[in-house]
C-alpha cells in the first residue's frame, strides 16, 4: 500500500494568515518547501495551516520530522492514502 505524508505545525490553525505566514518563514529557513491551506472549522470558522509535503518514504518523512523540531515546531502527521 503506497501513502503520502503531510506535516502541518503541531496541528495548530492560525485565525490570521499572518501567523501561518511566520511559521511557513520558519520553514523556509530551515529548507522545508511548505505551504499555506485555508480551511473551514466548526470552533473558529476560516483558519489557516501550514503544510509539508507530501513526503513518500520513511527515511525522508523522518528526517523532515526531524527538520521541523529543530526549527521549534511540534509535527502533527497526517496519512494521506494516494489514489491507486
Amino acid at each position: 500500500m503506497n501513502a503520502h505524508w503531510k506535516k502541518i505545525d503541531g496541528g495548530k490553525s492560525f485565525k490570521l494568515k499572518e501567523d501561518a505566514e511566520r511559521v511557513r518563514a520558519v520553514l523556509s529557513a530551515s529548507n522545508i518547501d511548505s505551504r499555506i491551506e485555508m480551511v473551514s472549522l466548526e470552533s473558529i470558522g476560516l483558519s489557516h495551516r501550514v503544510l509539508v509535503g507530501p513526503l513518500v518514504g520513511d527515511a525522508l518523512i523522518i528526517d523532515t520530522r526531524i527538520k521541523i523540531l529543530d526549527a521549534g515546531i511540534v509535527p502533527l502527521t497526517l496519512k494521506v492514502e494516494s489514489s491507486p
